[in-house]
């Protein structure tokens, strides 16, 4: 008999998708949740063969009625898995990335904080009951709740509060029915090969200790790890190459001890790094 999962965020994140596809290669049933996007349900279905394995929810991330409605629909269900993988991020009226400091706008911001936290809070919270003792709760935060923001700050900012959030759900849910509450923070994620190409992910990749980026198949490794691993609880798992451990001064400190010039290199970076911030500064001017 095929075990239960619920996985949010099918359309939104290919880190959900790939888990699903795991789940299922694990004889999970899964739940899936879609916000509307333009990603094929069925052709995903056909391609992978999943027919027999997966049902599809439409939900509206913003309305509490809409999220009643998917709890109400799951209340028969006995749950062995939930993974949030939904997030989402500010955005301009012509749906573009927003720069929150200097396009602050309450309505975004709380819209950001609703979907990336209220949202679990509640799926979590109204499914408590349907949760089979030894079941696992996995959120996706990211190495951004370790880092302030500068365009993204609502974003960084609930990762920061979902990473907390799992912590107070595990305390609550190992002794209430012996459910474990887990987090996956994945560092940079391409979410396609366009976003391989450009500068910012080849700077990532130099900055992080592998020298590379991950995939969302790294990523959603680690969620089946931490749902089969019975003891797994509390657990923030990164899952970034070690780049939150890669302090830029550090890597040029040892490569200057190691008897390479960098004085050079250092120079232009202090001018690149000024002139950004004086770019930034003179939107205020």
């Amino acid at each position: 008999m095929k075990k239960i999962a619920v996985v949010t965020g099918f359309d939104n994140s290919v880190i959900s998708r790939e888990t699903i596809l795991l789940l299922i290669k694990k004889n999970y049933y899964v739940f899936a949740t879609y916000e509307g996007n333009k990603i094929d349900r069925e052709a995903f279905i056909s391609e992978n063969n999943i027919s027999d394995s997966i049902s599809f929810t439409q939900i509206d991330y913003v309305s509490h009625e809409s999220i009643k409605n998917l709890i109400d629909q799951l209340c028969d269900k006995r749950i062995h898995a939930i993974v949030n993988c939904y997030a989402t991020l500010a955005e301009t009226d012509e749906h573009e990335l927003r720069h929150e400091f200097f396009d602050f706008n309450y309505e975004e911001f709380g819209r950001v904080l609703t979907s990336n936290i209220s949202v679990i809070a509640s799926i979590c919270m109204g499914l408590k009951d349907n949760m089979v003792s030894g079941g696992c709760i996995v959120n996706i935060t990211s190495s951004a709740a370790e880092e302030g923001g500068f365009a993204t700050i609502s974003y960084n900012a609930s990762k920061a509060a979902l990473k907390n959030l799992s912590k107070s759900l595990a305390n609550n849910f190992g002794p209430y029915n012996g459910v474990r509450v887990n987090c996956v923070a994945p560092g940079w994620i391409p979410q396609s090969k366009d976003v391989v190409a450009g500068n910012v992910v080849e700077l990532a990749n130099k900055l992080t200790p592998l020298s590379t980026y991950g995939t969302p198949q790294d990523v959603a490794q680690a969620v089946i790890n931490l749902i089969e691993n019975p003891y797994a609880n509390n657990v923030n798992y990164g899952v970034d190459g070690g780049i939150t451990s890669s302090y830029l001064m550090y890597l040029l400190e040892s490569s200057d001890l190691s008897g390479n010039e960098t004085n050079e290199f250092m120079k232009t970076l202090i001018k690149i790094i000024g002139d950004a911030k004086e770019s930034v500064k003179s939107k205020n001017d």
